[in-house]
């Protein structure tokens, strides 16, 4: 599930939408309006990290299996809510490979908001994290005093913080109710699929340039201080899974992400 707490916030508009919509039949990357940034306090996610803590979820992540392709052109039927939208595809694709889930009561709020709790929920799924993993990972402590052992996002939290994805402040807090912005979730699934390196430089513009060279977004300057919703997270994610190769240094074969992470092959179905 990528949100179960925090009230909902539009996308931005019958315009938005419909470029979004126009974006995904074509098959293009998912497109923001072009406009004034919102006004935002400290970045969340690209500050100095420290030592990763020590415990037993620092292990090695899941392999990388074979490859064999899959198609991606059809998928089930998803929350009702989402039904004939823009995130109708990426939000029942994901929710086939178990990246994604609703919230219990058949629908998927995608106009909500999503925390940086949730956030690394998502990835982790992405990854290829197990429940397991997870539970494993959420009885060690973590450098959080604000993700305690027994934190439901502790195990998550501590997975993509052990691999670098997610950051904390200097105060050793995570703020794990806190919103993610579009530059955040972007940086935050970059560093996922190994591009950290090229983050390097000026906050926001180096990860909104990667993410547009990547083909994620269209536009680099597509107010990355805005919250990102949970819709605006399924394209994204879904994109990355299908479109978007990890980068070399992850897996010199260039193959896709999360159907290679998930073991997804010829058998998927879609």
């Amino acid at each position: 599930m990528i949100a179960t707490e925090g009230g909902g916030v539009g996308i931005g508009g019958r315009v938005l939408m419909a470029i979004l919509l126009v974006a995904v039949v074509a098959g293009g990357p998912c497109v923001w309006l072009r406009g004034t940034q919102a006004v935002g306090g400290e970045p969340l996610l690209h500050g100095a990290g420290g030592t990763a803590p020590v415990g037993d979820y620092r292990a090695a992540p899941p392999e990388l299996p074979d490859f064999r392709g899959a198609p991606w052109s059809t998928a089930p039927v998803g929350p009702s809510d989402v039904a004939g939208t823009v995130y109708a595809g990426p939000v029942s694709r994901l929710q086939a490979l178990g990246v994604l889930t609703g919230d219990g009561e058949g629908a998927f709020r995608p106009a909500d908001t999503i925390t940086r709790a949730e956030a690394s929920a998502v990835l982790v799924r992405l990854r290829g994290f197990t429940r397991d993993d997870v539970a494993r990972a959420g009885v060690v402590p973590g450098r959080y005093a604000d993700v305690p052992v027994g934190h439901w996002a502790a195990g998550y939290v501590n997975l993509m913080d052990s691999l670098g994805v997610v950051r904390g402040y200097a105060d050793g807090t995570f703020r794990p109710e806190g919103p993610v912005t579009r530059a955040e979730f972007l940086t935050m699934l970059l560093r996922l699929l190994g591009y950290g390196e090229r983050l390097q430089g000026s906050w926001p513009e180096r990860s909104m340039g990667e993410a547009e060279r990547l083909g994620l977004i269209a536009d680099r300057e597509a107010a990355p201080d805005e919250p990102v919703t949970r819709g605006e997270v399924a394209v994204l994610v879904d994109l990355a899974a299908h479109r978007i190769p990890v980068a070399p240094a992850l897996d010199p074969a260039g193959r896709l992400p999360v159907q290679v992470w998930l073991g997804k092959g010829g058998g998927a179905g879609f």
